[in-house]
C-alpha cells in the first residue's frame, strides 16, 4: 500500500476515479437487465437446436463483465505505473 501515499499515485488515482465509476455503474446495468432479459426468456426454446435461449442471453452480462473486470486490471496495472 506503499505506493498509494506518494503524491503522482494520488494524482493519478484522480484521474483513474471517473473511469471506476463509470465501469461500475455499466457492469451494474447490465449485468441487473441481462439477468432480467434470462430469466424472462429461459422458458423459450431455439427451433432448430431446441436449447433454452437463455444461454445466448446470458453471455452478454457475463461476457461485459469479464471485459470490465479486465479494465479495472489495467487500470489499477496503469495506477501503479506498471508496463503493459
Amino acid at each position: 500500500m506503499r505506493y498509494l501515499l506518494n503524491q503522482a499515485s494520488i494524482k493519478k488515482f484522480d484521474e483513474v476515479a471517473p473511469y471506476l465509476s463509470h465501469i461500475k455503474y455499466l457492469v451494474t446495468l447490465v449485468a441487473s437487465l441481462g439477468l432480467q432479459a434470462t430469466l424472462r426468456v429461459r422458458e423459450q426454446l431455439t427451433t432448430a437446436m431446441e436449447v433454452s435461449m437463455s444461454w445466448g442471453y446470458a453471455s452478454v452480462p457475463v461476457s461485459f463483465t469479464c471485459m470490465a473486470f479486465e479494465m479495472v486490471r489495467l487500470l489499477w496495472q496503469d495506477l501503479r505505473g506498471g508496463q503493459r
